[in-house]
């Protein structure tokens, strides 16, 4: 099933055109690049497609990473991949935007006292260079998980924060 859902989003990104709703002097750059240091992945490579884009400054896209997060476990330090997608919107005029999303990150840990999955939200600031170029992101990003460890388990909502830098083209 995750594997299906992972195939299916790299096609979406990797094959939809730009849907515009108005063509306009403000049609972002429609495909990022960046890294991203924080809550939701730990340490990710990323890859944004704006699909939707229309003169009133709302943009909304996709994002599949690949990351790693460094746990230490009985003493052995290791490192768990991850894979975090996203569906943002973002709203602004020229460069800055208002940034807003959900979506669910998935751990390869293999480890059952560990969590594999989590659902994430996103709300920050997000500058994307229009004509492609710099693109800057900072986010405060809340998870939600299940908890085994604790003495009282069930979910648990977790505070965090990602910063993110790479290229729009």
């Amino acid at each position: 099933m995750f594997n299906r859902l992972c195939l299916s989003l790299l096609f979406i990104l990797f094959s939809s055109p730009v849907i515009m709703a108005q063509q306009g002097g403000n049609t972002p750059a429609p495909s990022a690049l960046y890294a991203e240091l924080g809550a939701n992945a730990g340490l990710s490579l990323n890859l944004d497609q704006i699909f939707y884009t229309n003169d009133g400054g709302f943009k909304s896209s996709f994002r599949l990473g690949a990351g790693v997060i460094p746990i230490k476990l009985n003493g052995v330090t290791s490192v768990i991949p991850t894979v975090p997608l996203e569906l943002l919107g973002f709203y602004g005029k020229a460069n800055k935007h208002f940034e807003f999303g959900g979506g669910y990150t998935h751990h390869f840990s293999g480890n059952p006292s560990v969590t594999n999955s989590y659902l994430t939200g996103r709300l920050g600031f997000r500058y994307q260079n229009l004509k492609g170029g710099n693109l800057f992101r900072f986010s405060i990003i809340p998870l939600l998980y299940k908890d085994h460890d604790s003495i009282a388990p069930g979910l648990t909502l977790s505070p965090g924060f990602g910063v993110s830098y790479g290229r729009s083209f």
